[in-house]
Protein backbone atom coordinates (compact mmCIF):
# COMPACT_ATOMS: atom_id res chain seq x y z
CA UNK A 1 0.00 0.00 0.00
CA UNK A 2 1.52 3.58 -1.06
CA UNK A 3 0.59 6.88 0.69
CA UNK A 4 1.38 9.49 -0.93
CA UNK A 5 2.66 13.08 1.20
CA UNK A 6 2.07 12.65 4.92
CA UNK A 7 0.51 9.78 6.53
CA UNK A 8 -2.93 10.28 6.34
CA UNK A 9 -4.69 10.83 9.59
CA UNK A 10 -6.88 7.99 9.66
CA UNK A 11 -4.33 5.79 9.06
CA UNK A 12 -1.48 6.77 11.63
CA UNK A 13 -4.93 6.48 14.15
CA UNK A 14 -5.61 3.10 13.09
CA UNK A 15 -1.16 2.16 13.85
CA UNK A 16 -1.66 4.16 16.92
CA UNK A 17 -4.38 2.23 18.23
CA UNK A 18 -3.24 -1.16 17.52
CA UNK A 19 -0.10 -0.14 19.00
CA UNK A 20 -1.74 0.88 22.81
CA UNK A 21 -3.11 -2.48 22.14
CA UNK A 22 0.24 -4.57 22.58
CA UNK A 23 3.82 -3.88 21.70
CA UNK A 24 4.53 -1.02 18.69
CA UNK A 25 5.21 -2.18 15.68
CA UNK A 26 8.98 -1.84 14.73
CA UNK A 27 9.93 -0.74 10.78
CA UNK A 28 12.68 -1.08 8.87
CA UNK A 29 13.37 2.27 6.68
CA UNK A 30 14.94 2.53 3.33
CA UNK A 31 14.72 6.35 1.45
CA UNK A 32 16.23 7.82 -1.48
CA UNK A 33 16.01 11.15 -2.55
CA UNK A 34 17.04 13.52 -5.45
CA UNK A 35 19.64 16.37 -4.52
CA UNK A 36 21.64 18.45 -6.57
CA UNK A 37 25.30 18.33 -7.13
CA UNK A 38 27.42 20.68 -4.99
CA UNK A 39 28.35 23.65 -6.93
CA UNK A 40 29.97 27.06 -6.13
CA UNK A 41 28.51 30.58 -5.97
CA UNK A 42 27.42 31.85 -8.88
CA UNK A 43 30.17 34.48 -8.81
CA UNK A 44 33.53 35.77 -9.68
CA UNK A 45 34.37 37.43 -6.39
CA UNK A 46 35.01 41.07 -8.22
CA UNK A 47 32.37 43.87 -7.18
CA UNK A 48 29.59 45.02 -9.43
CA UNK A 49 30.47 47.30 -12.22
CA UNK A 50 26.81 48.29 -12.67
CA UNK A 51 23.88 48.49 -10.26
CA UNK A 52 21.49 45.28 -11.11
CA UNK A 53 23.30 41.80 -12.49
CA UNK A 54 21.37 38.75 -13.84
CA UNK A 55 23.20 36.22 -13.96
CA UNK A 56 22.42 32.26 -15.27
CA UNK A 57 24.35 28.73 -15.12
CA UNK A 58 24.22 25.97 -16.48
CA UNK A 59 26.45 23.08 -14.80
CA UNK A 60 27.05 19.37 -15.83
CA UNK A 61 28.84 16.18 -14.24
CA UNK A 62 31.27 16.04 -17.26
CA UNK A 63 31.38 12.16 -16.50
CA UNK A 64 27.97 10.32 -17.52
CA UNK A 65 28.77 8.01 -14.53
CA UNK A 66 26.97 7.45 -11.15
CA UNK A 67 29.03 9.00 -8.21
CA UNK A 68 30.40 6.52 -5.84
CA UNK A 69 29.36 6.20 -2.55
CA UNK A 70 31.32 6.99 0.41
CA UNK A 71 31.73 3.87 3.05
CA UNK A 72 29.94 3.86 5.87
CA UNK A 73 27.85 6.86 4.26
CA UNK A 74 24.41 4.94 4.63
CA UNK A 75 22.96 7.37 1.98
CA UNK A 76 21.09 6.48 -0.41
CA UNK A 77 20.86 9.33 -3.11
CA UNK A 78 20.03 10.05 -6.97
CA UNK A 79 22.53 13.33 -7.53
CA UNK A 80 20.70 15.47 -10.59
CA UNK A 81 23.75 15.37 -13.20
CA UNK A 82 22.56 18.99 -14.87
CA UNK A 83 21.54 21.98 -12.19
CA UNK A 84 20.55 25.13 -13.50
CA UNK A 85 21.08 28.46 -11.39
CA UNK A 86 19.98 31.91 -11.63
CA UNK A 87 20.63 35.23 -9.90
CA UNK A 88 19.00 38.80 -9.83
CA UNK A 89 21.82 40.74 -7.04
CA UNK A 90 21.97 44.80 -6.54
CA UNK A 91 24.94 46.76 -5.73
CA UNK A 92 24.65 48.20 -2.28
CA UNK A 93 28.05 49.58 -1.76
CA UNK A 94 30.50 49.80 -4.29
CA UNK A 95 31.81 46.66 -3.75
CA UNK A 96 29.30 44.66 -1.63
CA UNK A 97 25.76 43.19 -2.95
CA UNK A 98 22.61 41.10 -2.36
CA UNK A 99 20.36 39.36 -4.26
CA UNK A 100 18.61 36.54 -4.43
CA UNK A 101 18.54 33.03 -5.80
CA UNK A 102 16.79 30.14 -7.30
CA UNK A 103 18.71 26.63 -8.43
CA UNK A 104 17.04 23.43 -10.07
CA UNK A 105 18.51 20.18 -10.69
CA UNK A 106 17.19 18.07 -13.56
CA UNK A 107 15.71 14.84 -12.67
CA UNK A 108 16.34 13.20 -16.48
CA UNK A 109 19.78 11.59 -16.44
CA UNK A 110 20.34 11.81 -12.57
CA UNK A 111 22.66 9.84 -10.79
CA UNK A 112 21.73 7.14 -8.46
CA UNK A 113 25.11 6.56 -5.56
CA UNK A 114 23.97 3.15 -4.23
CA UNK A 115 23.42 0.10 -6.16
CA UNK A 116 20.49 -1.07 -4.58
CA UNK A 117 18.67 2.30 -4.71
CA UNK A 118 15.55 3.15 -4.65
CA UNK A 119 13.72 4.12 -7.82
CA UNK A 120 12.03 7.82 -7.27
CA UNK A 121 9.04 9.08 -8.45
CA UNK A 122 8.53 10.94 -11.31
CA UNK A 123 8.89 14.17 -10.09
CA UNK A 124 11.22 16.13 -12.69
CA UNK A 125 13.61 18.34 -10.60
CA UNK A 126 14.92 19.39 -7.12
CA UNK A 127 14.50 23.18 -6.47
CA UNK A 128 15.42 25.71 -4.12
CA UNK A 129 15.20 29.52 -3.41
CA UNK A 130 16.96 32.13 -1.25
CA UNK A 131 19.18 34.99 -0.63
CA UNK A 132 22.95 35.17 -2.04
CA UNK A 133 25.55 37.84 -0.97
CA UNK A 134 29.20 39.17 -1.60
CA UNK A 135 31.48 41.65 -0.43
CA UNK A 136 35.00 41.92 -2.60
CA UNK A 137 37.80 42.88 -0.51
CA UNK A 138 40.21 45.07 -2.98
CA UNK A 139 43.71 43.65 -2.75
CA UNK A 140 44.64 46.41 -5.83
CA UNK A 141 43.58 48.08 -8.65
CA UNK A 142 42.92 44.64 -10.11
CA UNK A 143 42.39 42.21 -8.00
CA UNK A 144 39.62 41.37 -5.43
CA UNK A 145 38.69 38.63 -2.76
CA UNK A 146 35.42 38.59 -2.51
CA UNK A 147 33.80 36.74 0.24
CA UNK A 148 30.18 35.07 -0.42
CA UNK A 149 27.61 33.28 0.94
CA UNK A 150 24.58 32.11 -0.63
CA UNK A 151 21.63 30.26 1.94
CA UNK A 152 18.85 28.76 0.35
CA UNK A 153 16.08 26.49 1.19
CA UNK A 154 15.55 23.35 -1.05
CA UNK A 155 12.39 21.13 -1.57
CA UNK A 156 13.97 17.69 -1.75
CA UNK A 157 11.70 14.94 -3.13
CA UNK A 158 11.87 11.52 -1.91
CA UNK A 159 10.69 7.78 -1.50
CA UNK A 160 10.18 6.36 1.42
CA UNK A 161 9.65 2.24 2.03
CA UNK A 162 8.24 0.99 5.40
CA UNK A 163 8.36 -2.65 5.96
CA UNK A 164 7.26 -4.22 9.56
CA UNK A 165 9.88 -6.37 11.25
CA UNK A 166 8.57 -7.14 14.42
CA UNK A 167 5.10 -6.72 16.33
CA UNK A 168 4.05 -7.15 12.69
CA UNK A 169 0.42 -8.60 13.73
CA UNK A 170 -2.49 -7.04 11.64
CA UNK A 171 0.03 -4.75 10.23
CA UNK A 172 0.50 -3.93 6.71
CA UNK A 173 3.90 -2.40 4.84
CA UNK A 174 3.72 0.92 3.09
CA UNK A 175 5.42 3.47 1.43
CA UNK A 176 5.25 7.21 0.28
CA UNK A 177 6.05 9.83 -2.25
CA UNK A 178 7.01 12.91 -0.40
CA UNK A 179 9.26 16.56 0.03
CA UNK A 180 11.19 18.26 2.40
CA UNK A 181 12.23 21.58 3.11
CA UNK A 182 16.12 21.16 3.52
CA UNK A 183 18.51 24.43 4.19
CA UNK A 184 21.73 24.20 2.12
CA UNK A 185 24.68 26.99 2.40
CA UNK A 186 27.81 28.10 0.52
CA UNK A 187 30.55 30.13 2.06
CA UNK A 188 33.01 30.97 -0.70
CA UNK A 189 36.74 32.70 -1.22
CA UNK A 190 36.84 33.68 -4.50
CA UNK A 191 39.85 35.39 -5.60
CA UNK A 192 39.57 37.49 -9.09
CA UNK A 193 41.99 39.14 -11.41
CA UNK A 194 40.34 41.78 -13.75
CA UNK A 195 42.21 42.99 -17.14
CA UNK A 196 39.86 45.21 -19.13
CA UNK A 197 36.97 43.08 -20.24
CA UNK A 198 38.35 39.52 -18.73
CA UNK A 199 38.11 38.22 -15.30
CA UNK A 200 39.73 35.30 -14.00
CA UNK A 201 38.51 33.84 -10.89
CA UNK A 202 38.63 30.84 -8.91
CA UNK A 203 37.88 30.26 -5.52
CA UNK A 204 37.11 27.36 -2.15
CA UNK A 205 33.47 27.02 -1.49
CA UNK A 206 32.49 25.29 1.59
CA UNK A 207 28.98 24.04 1.34
CA UNK A 208 26.38 21.17 2.76
CA UNK A 209 25.45 18.05 0.89
CA UNK A 210 22.13 16.78 1.81
CA UNK A 211 21.60 13.14 2.70
CA UNK A 212 18.94 10.83 3.29
CA UNK A 213 19.07 8.13 5.35
CA UNK A 214 19.10 4.79 3.63
CA UNK A 215 18.41 2.21 6.72
CA UNK A 216 16.98 3.31 9.61
CA UNK A 217 15.05 1.24 12.13
CA UNK A 218 11.77 2.93 13.92
CA UNK A 219 8.86 2.40 16.29
CA UNK A 220 5.06 3.16 15.29
CA UNK A 221 5.52 6.56 17.23
CA UNK A 222 8.70 7.94 15.47
CA UNK A 223 7.46 6.55 12.09
CA UNK A 224 6.34 10.08 11.15
CA UNK A 225 8.29 12.68 12.85
CA UNK A 226 11.65 11.64 11.92
CA UNK A 227 13.78 13.70 9.70
CA UNK A 228 13.97 11.93 6.75
CA UNK A 229 16.30 14.70 4.87
CA UNK A 230 19.15 15.59 7.01
CA UNK A 231 21.60 18.78 5.48
CA UNK A 232 24.62 17.11 5.64
CA UNK A 233 28.18 17.08 6.06
CA UNK A 234 30.07 20.01 4.64
CA UNK A 235 31.97 19.37 1.24
CA UNK A 236 34.82 21.34 -0.12
CA UNK A 237 34.64 22.34 -3.72
CA UNK A 238 37.46 24.01 -5.54
CA UNK A 239 36.95 26.14 -8.82
CA UNK A 240 38.23 28.16 -11.54
CA UNK A 241 36.48 30.10 -14.28
CA UNK A 242 36.59 33.01 -17.12
CA UNK A 243 34.20 36.08 -17.46
CA UNK A 244 34.19 37.97 -21.04
CA UNK A 245 32.29 41.29 -21.10
CA UNK A 246 31.59 40.72 -24.61
CA UNK A 247 29.50 44.25 -24.40
CA UNK A 248 28.77 46.81 -22.07
CA UNK A 249 25.68 44.75 -20.96
CA UNK A 250 26.69 40.70 -21.97
CA UNK A 251 28.93 38.39 -20.12
CA UNK A 252 29.69 35.19 -21.05
CA UNK A 253 31.75 32.96 -18.56
CA UNK A 254 32.58 29.25 -18.15
CA UNK A 255 33.81 27.55 -15.41
CA UNK A 256 34.80 24.39 -13.57
CA UNK A 257 35.07 22.87 -10.47
CA UNK A 258 35.46 19.71 -8.35
CA UNK A 259 34.28 18.44 -4.79
CA UNK A 260 37.21 17.15 -2.70
CA UNK A 261 35.10 16.11 0.05
CA UNK A 262 33.95 12.18 0.24
CA UNK A 263 31.93 11.91 2.60
CA UNK A 264 28.84 11.10 1.36
CA UNK A 265 29.92 10.53 -2.61
CA UNK A 266 32.87 10.53 -4.56
CA UNK A 267 32.55 13.30 -7.79
CA UNK A 268 33.85 13.62 -10.51
CA UNK A 269 34.44 17.03 -12.00
CA UNK A 270 31.84 19.62 -13.02
CA UNK A 271 31.45 22.08 -16.20
CA UNK A 272 29.19 25.45 -15.76
CA UNK A 273 28.51 27.79 -19.00
CA UNK A 274 26.49 30.73 -18.26
CA UNK A 275 25.43 34.30 -18.93
CA UNK A 276 25.48 38.11 -16.73
CA UNK A 277 23.48 40.43 -17.57
CA UNK A 278 24.96 43.78 -16.15
CA UNK A 279 22.27 46.58 -16.08
CA UNK A 280 21.98 50.30 -14.85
Amino acid sequence: MRVRGVLRPWFMVALLGLAGCGPAPVYQVRRSALVMHPTPPLRTGAPMSEPVEIAARASTVLMPIAPHEARDANADLHVARHNLSTSVRFRVSARGDLGLLFETGLQPGSMAIAEDSLALPDVGAVSGAGVTMQYAVELNQRVSLGIAFDGLLVAVPYREVLRCVENCEGISDFDRDATELTPVGRLALLPSYRERNVTAYGGVTLVNHPVAARRQVLDTWSADISDRIDPGPLYTLLSAGLDYRATPVLHLFTEGFIPVSRSVASYGPSIGFGVRLSLR
